[in-house]
């Protein structure tokens, strides 16, 4: 699993921490190598890894948008 320049990994104890921006497909593969790790091997944590996909990013621009909305008199936001 080679990951983007934008990754690092490290070990930390006995996980494998991987942390920076990757697009989901990489985090997908991510998700299955760490399912294949041996019982009682590393961890492998991919928890500091953010989705940089188009999808994920526009998803983060409209609930950024929500919440400024939000804040706004006279606005009121159902979710």
């Amino acid at each position: 699993l080679a990951p983007p320049k934008s990754v690092r990994l490290t070990i930390i104890q006995d996980r494998i921490v991987a942390e920076g921006e990757a697009p989901d497909t990489w985090i997908d593969r991510a998700r299955a190598a760490a399912r294949q790790l041996s019982a009682g091997g590393p961890v492998f944590d991919i928890s500091r890894v953010r989705d940089v996909s188009p999808e994920a990013r526009a998803a983060e621009h409209w609930q950024a948008y929500v919440s400024r909305l939000s804040t706004q008199p006279g606005i009121i936001v159902a979710e």
